[in-house]
């Protein structure tokens, strides 16, 4: 099956809701690798944006809440919200006095859950860290961000970070998590997450259903979309070859 290219973006015309139905079974996936990359962001995350204790954060994928354990000592307003209901209990269990929401790859639905569970909510900072890859197409990431746009205080930020484009290098990625891992000695876990991106059923599922490729452009055609204004932000994670935007209302 041919991949398909329109505004910057490469789908495969076969993936709507492979991806999903991956990450809302997922258990065990990447955790340690995923610790120490979630790390690295938010420590860049709290220095850019400076971050204190008054910010109102929401991570919007947030998984087992690993980025929410990095920054819980920095702010004490944070909420989470992902599609696995495994992720979401955990969450629960490891940060009780968080809210954490169970979202659905239907947006629609997605949209009246956070009706309900985050009503007259406005966070100062909302959350993609390595999400928007894993959305089946351009329009299903847009309606996205028009949707959490409505949860942005006065002066919010949208961050989505680790996007996947042309010009990324699986390549100089590893190497970049390899070198982590090295200065944290975990060399055994990322070997592990070398052999489950190649063996596991992430490898399976990436063969029927190629990672979602966003242009700059394509980012910054979802923000005017949203009567936001797009920045680009180099060197937000650990990812050297992947972009990071900051979507917002000031001009």
């Amino acid at each position: 099956m041919q991949a398909t290219k329109n505004a910057g973006v490469t789908s495969d015309t076969v993936q709507s809701g492979e991806w999903g139905k991956f990450w809302e079974t997922q258990k065990t996936a990447f955790y340690e690798v995923m610790k120490i990359a979630t790390q690295g962001f938010a420590k860049r995350l709290v220095a850019t944006l400076q971050i204190n204790a008054s910010h109102h954060i929401l991570d919007y994928g947030c998984g087992p809440a690993f980025l929410i354990d990095d920054l819980k000592h920095t702010t004490n307003y944070i909420a989470g919200a992902d599609i696995n209901p495994f992720f979401i209990e955990q969450a629960r269990h490891n940060h009780p006095h968080y809210t954490f929401v169970l979202i659905s790859t239907d947006t629609e639905q997605t949209r009246l859950t956070l009706q309900q569970q985050l009503a007259g909510k406005q966070y100062d900072f909302i959350v993609l860290l390595s999400i928007s890859q894993y959305f089946p197409d351009l329009q299903s990431f847009g309606q996205v961000i028009d949707m959490l746009s409505g949860y942005m205080s006065s002066k919010g930020k949208i961050v989505v970070a680790d996007v996947i484009d042309e010009k990324t290098s699986s390549y100089r990625d590893a190497l970049a998590l390899l070198y982590q891992c090295i200065k944290r000695g975990k060399i055994i876990s990322f070997t592990r997450f070398m052999l489950y991106v190649l063996f596991s059923s992430y490898s399976q599922t990436s063969k029927r259903a190629k990672l979602l490729m966003i242009s700059r452009e394509a980012i910054e055609a979802v923000a005017g979309n949203c009567g936001l204004k797009c920045e680009s932000v180099p060197g937000l994670t650990i990812h050297p070859s992947r972009s990071n935007y900051i979507l917002s209302t000031e001009q």
